[in-house]
């Protein structure tokens, strides 16, 4: 091996090293987890309350007079987004345990016996190279293996926080802002009132029980864009964007060895 490149290995190999355990990439990667993991459980509060409120929209009744005593429940109507709310917290539940998982595997593989066991591989790889002597097949993919599952949560996080910012950021401030005003029951509120107070006072200014009905269904419509809006943005964050960067670190592990990159030539350069 020509000492340019013996240079530049090593060269190479301390920088690796330091990335490994300085976490310059884990410390950015921990803030915006943590970013995403408030998000969510903002998100997963605001599902409940808004389930809440439905609840008790939907158990109210009211009496009508239609030619004789009736009640009604126009909360009904509200059936199928309580539905879709219930599924939504599930996903929202769901997202914040994502984001602690990814805490939690980069504590692990960001800990001292993991990057240990980095850097005697990484050692031994460099020193048979050095020598210009074969190394095991094993032995730099098991090294490469290894940093890459070390690099791999850092730069899901990274990556996943970029996509965020420039496409889902405005989506999930819209669509959350909503979420948190949403009124199902549109009437103006007075000092110390509760909902079941204002749930009769809804009804009583009108006695137009389609219109009543219409605007539940225009409250309920609105209200699940905005579900759909984040589902999206915490499916795509928690889910769908993780996998393809791990694809990616598989395609680019793959890759470095069907290039010959990684392939030792005794001969030398």
């Amino acid at each position: 091996m020509a000492y340019p490149r013996k240079t530049t290995l090593v060269l190479a190999s301390i920088l690796v090293l330091l990335l490994v355990w300085t976490r310059p990439l884990d410390n950015l990667a921990d803030n915006y987890t943590s970013s995403g993991f408030n998000r969510a459980v903002a998100t997963f509060a605001a599902a409940r309350g808004l389930n809440a409120v439905i609840s008790l929209v939907q158990g109210a009744s009211f009496n009508v007079q239609l030619g004789v005593g009736a009640s009604v429940q126009p909360g009904a109507v509200l059936d199928p987004l309580d539905d879709l709310v219930e599924q939504f917290s599930a996903l929202m539940l769901a997202a914040t345990m994502s984001f602690s998982l990814q805490r939690v595997f980069m504590e692990v593989l960001s800990s001292w016996p993991f990057c240990s066991l980095i850097s005697i591989a990484g050692v031994f790889w460099l020193r048979a190279l050095w020598l210009r002597r074969q190394p095991p097949r094993w032995l730099p993919r098991l090294t490469l293996a290894l940093l890459c599952l070390r690099l791999a949560v850092p730069v899901v996080a990274l990556g996943n926080e970029a996509i965020y910012r420039f496409a889902l950021e405005d989506k999930y401030l819209g669509s959350q802002s909503e979420i948190l005003s949403s009124d199902v029951v549109s009437v103006e509120t007075t000092t110390n009132e509760g909902l079941t107070e204002r749930l009769k006072r809804w009804w009583e200014q009108s006695a137009d029980i389609n219109a009543k009905i219409d605007q539940l269904k225009q409250a309920a419509d609105e209200l699940t864009d905005h579900l759909i809006n984040l589902a999206v943005v915490f499916f795509a964050q928690t889910l769908l964007l993780p996998l393809l960067f791990l694809w990616l670190l598989l395609q680019l592990y793959r890759l470095s060895f069907g290039s010959g990159v990684f392939t030792f030539n005794n001969k030398g350069d």
